[in-house]
This record gives structure tokens, C-alpha cells and sequence, in this order.
């Protein structure tokens, strides 16, 4: 399978392990996959690293855009755990 990771998920697989379920680390380490972070989403931690958090906005994020497209366009699942990310009712997401 060939995944995309929304930002989050990345980090989270790079820093706290502890947040993400058995089956997306299986996922990940599985020699069968191929397992792929967007420039968007370097882009996203640069420029919200700058932004204090009260000034965030609270979900209307261009950057989850890029990467739901992004997955769309090259035919990959986009594992996300943002809860509105499903609304947008595409097949390539796989929410956990």
C-alpha cells in the first residue's frame, strides 16, 4: 500500500510513538508499504512553528487540503486522526 501521512501522524511517528494505534505502526514498519510525508507538510511545521498557538486557526487548514489532494492525485491512503478530515468523503482516507 502506498501512504501518505498527514502532518500529525508524521511527527507523531518521528517523536511519540505512544499516540499512534498498533495498526498504523504496523503499518509503517511494514516492509510492504511505502510510506510517504508531503513538502506540505514541512512547509505546515515551519510556518505554524512561527505562529503562536492562540493564533492558530482552529481547523480551517488550508495545509490538510494539499495533502487530501496530494493523496488523491498519486493514488495513496492518507492516514490522518483529525476528526473533520472525513467530511470531506474521500476514498483515500483512512482516519485512526
Amino acid at each position: 500500500m502506498r501512504i501518505l501521512l498527514d502532518t500529525h501522524i508524521a511527527l507523531w511517528a518521528l517523536t511519540d510513538t505512544t499516540k499512534l494505534s498498533e495498526d498504523v505502526i504496523h503499518m509503517l514498519e511494514s516492509g510492504k508499504n511505502e510510506v510517504y510525508y508531503s513538502i506540505a507538510s514541512v512547509w505546515e511545521i515551519a510556518i505554524k512553528h512561527k505562529i503562536r498557538p492562540e493564533q492558530m486557526p482552529i481547523h480551517n487548514d488550508p495545509f490538510d487540503r494539499i495533502l487530501l489532494a496530494q493523496a488523491k492525485y498519486e493514488k495513496l491512503s492518507f492516514i490522518t486522526h483529525d476528526s473533520l478530515i472525513p467530511y470531506y468523503r474521500e476514498n483515500c482516507i483512512m482516519s485512526v
